[in-house]
This record gives structure tokens, sequence and C-alpha cells, in this order.
């Protein structure tokens, strides 16, 4: 069952040409409890740990733009991206 605010989005998205027209929301994962029939403190568990991981990934993208940034002054960054693509196509299936 999707909440009518996840039905405007992808009606915005339609209009705005973003997904093909015929795209629909994709089903609840199985056994995963809609948002609004959880408990209070669960709610407020679930948004903590969202925070968190949240947080994780904004740290690692800083990070990685460090290191990406270091790797561009030093030159290296075209031939570093060149080699894991290489790496990619060769150990990839």
């Amino acid at each position: 069952m999707s909440s009518s605010k996840n039905i405007a989005r992808l009606d915005r998205q339609h209009k705005l040409g973003i997904v093909p027209a015929g795209t629909g929301l994709a089903p609840l994962n199985p056994g995963v409890t809609p948002w609004r029939d959880l408990a209070p403190d669960v709610r407020r568990l679930c948004a903590r740990l969202q925070e968190t991981y949240a947080a994780f990934l904004e740290h690692t993208d800083a990070q990685i733009g460090r290191l990406i940034e270091y790797l561009d002054s030093l030159g290296n960054l075209a031939r570093i991206i060149h080699g894991g693509v290489d790496f990619l196509e060769v150990s990839g299936d």
C-alpha cells in the first residue's frame, strides 16, 4: 500500500519526464511494516538509524572527495580511474 505522498511524488516525476510513463511504485518488501503502522518508539529508533546512516554517507562522500582532489593534484586521477575501470572489466562477470 503506497502513501499519498509517494503517489504525489511519482505523479510529479511523470509530469517532469523523470520517469517513463507507466512507471509505478515498487511494492513494499515482504516483512517490512509500513511507517504509519510502526509504534512511536520504533519510529524514533528507525529515524535515529537513518540519521546515523546519513551521517556515515556524508562523511564517506567528504573523504572520497578529499582523495579525488589529492590524486588530481598529483596528476594521477585519470590514470587511476582508467586503471579502476580496467580492473572492474577484468574481474567482473
